[in-house]
């Protein structure tokens, strides 16, 4: 999956999809799956786009 298709998230753009792509979450379904809590703990995620 391209960073292209995480973008199409609600609040993701293309630095949030690089970050979370490099980090593992790479796939729509990976991303749904894991918590807002982890998903802040990105540089660059904050509270309010991980809880998107």
């Amino acid at each position: 999956m391209s960073n292209d298709d995480i973008i199409k998230i609600e609040g993701i753009g293309p630095k949030a999809a690089e970050t979370l792509s490099n980090n593992g979450f790479n796939t729509i379904e990976k991303i749904a799956q894991s918590t807002a809590e982890e998903l802040s703990q990105l540089p660059g995620i904050g509270a309010a786009t991980a809880k998107k």
